[in-house]
């Protein structure tokens, strides 16, 4: 009696999660909208640049040339930024990709192009702006196949590795990140 609720990877095809393929137990979650789950708001952001993007582009291509429908690259794999209709506060956001100030720490391997690497922190600057826009009490993603937990200000941040899984957080019914002013 579980239901996965997914949202969009980098190696994901972003048709699924634009609606239309959701399955009994199995929901795909759109970019940038509000869902209410296990009575928690929550704010998605699907999406991320792939570091080894020039062996996926090129996978492709040999797959194109064999007739094989197994992509492992998508135009639009990145995150979508989004700067009008922000919630103004949520339970929790849930992005594939970590804000600039989450761990892990910004950094380029060689194997890594420049123009990606670029594209890569743009998208985590983005993500810093909905740290700064969209007052939350929890921040999950899981881009980096590895753990990472901290907190900036109030809000406690997690990054959930391959195959891991965490309990529905606390709810809290305070805005730890300050009152929100001149909202009607």
């Amino acid at each position: 009696d579980v239901t996965i609720h997914a949202i969009r990877g980098n190696h994901d095809d972003p048709k699924y999660f634009k609606g239309g393929y959701d399955k009994p137990r199995l929901k795909f979650l759109e970019d940038h909208k509000v869902y209410n789950i296990c009575d928690r708001e929550i704010y998605t952001i699907g999406g991320a640049c792939s570091t080894d993007i020039e062996w996926r582009k090129l996978w492709n291509d040999e797959a194109e040339v064999y007739g094989s429908e197994k992509r492992v690259w998508w135009e639009g794999e990145s995150v979508e930024h989004k700067y009008s209709d922000l919630p103004l506060k949520v339970d929790i956001i849930i992005s594939h990709e970590a804000p600039l100030s989450f761990d892990p720490v910004a950094s380029r391997s060689d194997n890594i192009p420049s123009y990606q690497y670029t594209n890569i922190i743009e998208d985590r600057k983005y993500l810093d702006y909905v740290y700064k826009e969209v007052r939350a009490d929890y921040w999950y993603y899981g881009h980096y196949h590895t753990s990472y937990s901290g907190s900036l200000g109030h809000l406690l941040y997690k990054c959930l590795g391959i195959m891991k899984f965490s309990m529905a957080p606390e709810k809290i019914n305070h805005n730890p990140q300050g009152e929100i002013e001149n909202v009607k």
